[in-house]
């Protein structure tokens, strides 16, 4: 596990329009402000690196401070998950219109990156929806390795494309000899229709 903490060093120096000779105390702003910012930082690896050692991870700890979505996206081209709290990523020490910092990272889309909610719920089951092609069957396969939420049961479900059944068959069976508990789910879906919703706790 990377504890990466990033500091959006041109957010920070934002001040707005000054008065004349308002630009020392402007600097002094923005020096309060990434001071501000890197004690937060400090802080939460601390609390980071407690929970890391009392699961027993092993972990390693980065600071970096600069644009912060380019920082972003290329730690998230290096790691299989980045998991970044909503409300906690744009504009660190300003005060933002309420929702705004989770309306700015719900435009984030960039691969291998994972946006989770603080208060975010264990799910009960989980499912996988298999394109039919190598990438699907590459990216189960790296789900697989990481063992995330391995006691959970898995449903993976094909799209009615040619050669998804067998490729279904395939990750079924991966799955399953990587001791997961896992089942083939509703009938080939199209491509461009939902899969069926079940309630939570239905078998079948």
């Amino acid at each position: 596990v990377t504890l990466l903490s990033l500091l959006c060093a041109r957010s920070l120096a934002r001040t707005g329009p000054v008065p004349l000779g308002g630009a020392h105390y402007a600097q002094r702003l923005v020096e309060k402000r990434m001071a501000m910012a890197r004690e937060g930082a400090a802080t939460l690896a601390a609390r980071l690196q407690f929970a890391c050692e009392a699961a027993g991870l092993a972990f390693s700890l980065r600071h970096e401070e600069g644009d912060a979505l380019e920082l972003l996206e290329r730690a998230a081209a290096h790691h299989d998950i980045t998991v970044l709290p909503r409300g906690a990523w744009f504009d660190q020490a300003l005060v933002l219109p309420p929702g705004e910092a989770e309306a700015r990272a719900r435009r984030i889309t960039m691969p291998g990156l994972l946006l989770v909610a603080p208060g975010f719920k264990r799910p009960a089951a989980l499912h996988f929806l298999h394109e039919g092609d190598a990438a699907s069957g590459a990216a189960l396969k790296r789900f697989l390795d990481l063992q995330l939420l391995r006691d959970l049961p898995l449903t993976i479900t094909a799209l009615d494309v040619p050669g998804a059944a067998t490729a279904l068959a395939d990750a079924v069976a991966l799955a399953s000899a990587r001791g997961r508990q896992v089942r083939a789910g509703h009938p080939l879906l199209e491509a461009d229709e939902p899969a069926p919703q079940m309630a939570l706790g239905a078998t079948t």
